[in-house]
């Protein structure tokens, strides 16, 4: 991992199998992220992830690759999106169960490859901000 990778821990009052529902169920990561189009919970599956205005006609969004899917403890999969122009990084979820709660730790590796990185990390650290506030605000 560099030095440049944005890691983010949070720890929910749910347990890791529902956690873990909300990071691999489209409908569910449509609550707090966006849609997929398809599942995130087997390795190898490419998806979308989809536009809230269901009225464009193109609403794909960002896009990716499940890298790994070991439920309920891990899932990698890359992500890119038309601002960082096809840029491939990689995203690494890695849950674990507290009691009846668990750990939810997010480590966005890859924003690094251009020369000056910072409005790329800048601008992702403060959307996963918003993103996962919203996760812990409705799970």
């Amino acid at each position: 991992m560099s030095d440049t990778a944005i890691e983010k821990t949070i720890h929910l009052k749910a347990p890791i199998e529902k956690v873990w529902a909300f990071l691999t169920t489209p409908e569910k990561l449509a609550r707090w992220f966006h849609e997929t189009d398809q599942p995130l919970d087997k390795a190898g599956v490419d998806f979308i992830w989809l536009r809230h205005d269901t009225d464009a006609g193109d609403r794909k969004l960002m896009w990716g690759r499940v890298l790994e899917a070991d439920a309920p403890n891990r899932l990698v999969h890359t992500f890119t999106h038309q601002w960082i122009e096809g840029m491939e990084t990689t995203v690494t979820w890695e849950l674990t169960a507290i009691g009846d709660g668990t750990r939810l730790k997010l480590t966005h590796e890859g924003l690094d490859q251009r020369e000056n990185p910072i409005e790329e990390l800048s601008s992702h650290d403060k959307g996963w901000d918003a993103h996962l506030n919203r996760l812990r605000d409705i799970i």
